[in-house]
Formats: structure tokens, C-alpha cells, sequence
């Protein structure tokens, strides 16, 4: 899984024994016209400083989900796309209210999480698109890590951790 600074992100399936890497497929999605980019992003001409600013294109695998890959990143609208390798094509939106900064995936709970430079956190269901918005109070989340809870068995709680400008915040979350 590779993801471009234009919107693109290819699907690779690779063989390191025999040294062959194979596209398996290629994903765009549309991003604002010349004037919808202009006023939305009123940077000047040619500078690339400023064009590192905007959202980057970010994509995880989730194999719990089937052959599932989430991805998000600068297109005409702020959403999360969820698209089936199978089906070859999207099939769940869910709208952002930020533009995310960084995207984590937990298989074994069936959610995603992604972080906005805004400081809220949103926690999303894989199967049905249903979300819970977190805010923080330290600015913007930089990256997120969900990982297996060891100290209880019984259920699925999870550890995750947001990394910000004021350090690094953990929750425990549990799905019922």
C-alpha cells in the first residue's frame, strides 16, 4: 500500500522471495478545481512550503473487514472512504469534520481512528459508519497507535495513544 501527495494510492502484492512486486490497483480521488483550490487554500503561486499543508493521503489495510482498505486524505470534501479490494469500490463514505492528520485501524475491533491538526479525535465503525468525536486540549494530534489491551481478556479493550504538541494521551477502549 503506497500513498502519493496527490491523491493517488496504489495496491501492491508483493513476493520478496522471488523479488516481484505486482499492482494489484490504483486509487484517485477527486480533489478541488484550479478555482474551488484557490479559494479554499488561498496560498500563493508556486509555494511549496505552503502546499505541505495541505491534509496528506493516508491509507490502511483492514483485513478483518475482507479485504478492506480506509483511506482519507485532500479531496472535494472531508470524508473517509472505505473501499472493498473485492467489489473494487467504495463502499462506505463517512464525513469528517476535520481534515485527518493521521489514521489508525484496529482490526480485532472493527473500528478506525483518525486525528485532525484541530485536535479531535474520530472513532468510526468499520460495518456501519457510526463515529464518536473525542476532543483534545492540546492541539493537533500528530499520530495514533491502537494496539490489544493484555490486562483483560475477557473483552476487546484497546490501548490508544495520541501523540500532540503536548505529549502523548492514552485511552482504554472497549466495544460491547
Amino acid at each position: 500500500l503506497a500513498c502519493s501527495a496527490d491523491s493517488r494510492i496504489s495496491v501492491w502484492s508483493c513476493d520478496w522471495r522471488r523479488d516481484r512486486c505486482d499492482l494489484v490497483d490504483w486509487l484517485t480521488f477527486p480533489t478541488p478545481g484550479q478555482d474551488q483550490f484557490a479559494a479554499q487554500w488561498p496560498f500563493r503561486k508556486n509555494d511549496k512550503t505552503e502546499l505541505s499543508n495541505l491534509p496528506p493521503t493516508l491509507a490502511r489495510f483492514c483485513s478483518a473487514a475482507g479485504g478492506v482498505i480506509i483511506y482519507t486524505g485532500f479531496s472535494l470534501k472531508k470524508s473517509l472512504s472505505i473501499y472493498s479490494l473485492c467489489s473494487k469500490q467504495v463502499v462506505r463514505e463517512v464525513s469528517l469534520s476535520c481534515w485527518a492528520s493521521c489514521l489508525a485501524v484496529s482490526d480485532l475491533l472493527g473500528y478506525c481512528f483518525t486525528g485532525s491538526r484541530e485536535g479531535v479525535i474520530r472513532c468510526i465503525s468499520i460495518s456501519s459508519g457510526q463515529f464518536q468525536d473525542t476532543v483534545t486540549r492540546c492541539g493537533g494530534i500528530a499520530a495514533l497507535c491502537c494496539v490489544p489491551c493484555m490486562k483483560v481478556r475477557s473483552s476487546k479493550p484497546h490501548q490508544l495513544a495520541a501523540a500532540h504538541g503536548c505529549g502523548v494521551t492514552m485511552w482504554t477502549v472497549s466495544v460491547k
